[in-house]
């Protein structure tokens, strides 16, 4: 006895089969315009070359820092060579030779130096010697002006203008003079010095893009 198909139990699978081959039509004519449209081929090429730049970003070799305005003041490049000016500044203010780049040895591109805001100066360092050395200046300035004045009460101007000779006491008294004076000078020397090269590191180098 022949068995009949019935032909509404096999209607499901042909209609799923047709869907599945449609399916598969529209995605391949989906897939074939995306690589023929220059536009979408465009899209793609922009947004790989934004990742890659994106990774090429400049970045301060020394604060690591991605924004500001940075130069290239010396012979490096790539990432070492990109730095902010204020960075390098800093840097040179501690360094042992400011004038050359520690990483290619040439020497750094300057446009000249500003003093810094003087809330950004550095505290001075004051040590127990300055201290000492300080009270030892007013102390012989205090002998000077003791010493000129015996020499007022002693009336040794009268008697240098009369023509007299000086005594053992007027030559004594000269002689401190001269050495308190002489110790005077060279101290007060040395604290001007060291004012001028405290001021002088409170400057602000400027750099600029060097020329190759």
């Amino acid at each position: 006895m022949a068995c009949a198909v019935d032909s509404t139990s096999t209607a499901p699978y042909s209609n799923r089969s047709q869907r599945l081959s449609s399916s598969s039509s529209t995605s391949l004519r989906t897939a074939q315009q995306h690589e023929c449209d220059p536009i979408s081929t465009r899209s793609r090429i922009e947004s790989s070359s934004a990742g890659t730049t994106s990774l090429e970003r400049r970045a301060c070799r020394i604060c690591q820092s991605e924004t500001g305005e940075m130069v290239r003041p010396c012979g490096c490049s790539g990432t070492m060579g990109d730095i902010h000016d204020t960075c390098l500044s800093k840097w040179v203010a501690t360094a042992n030779n400011p004038s050359t780049c520690e990483i290619c040895k040439e020497s750094y591109a300057k446009s000249g130096s500003v003093y810094r805001p003087l809330k950004e100066w550095t505290r001075p360092s004051v040590e127990t010697t300055d201290v000492l050395s300080l009270v030892i200046l007013c102390g012989m300035i205090y002998s000077l002006c003791y010493i000129g004045t015996l020499f007022s009460e002693r009336m040794f101007f009268e008697r240098f203008r009369s023509g007299c000779h000086m005594r053992a006491d007027d030559i004594g008294r000269f002689t401190l003079l001269f050495i308190f004076t002489f110790m005077i000078v060279s101290m007060v020397s040395k604290y001007f010095s060291a004012a001028r090269v405290y001021v002088n590191r409170q400057k602000c180098i400027r750099f600029v893009n060097k020329s190759h």
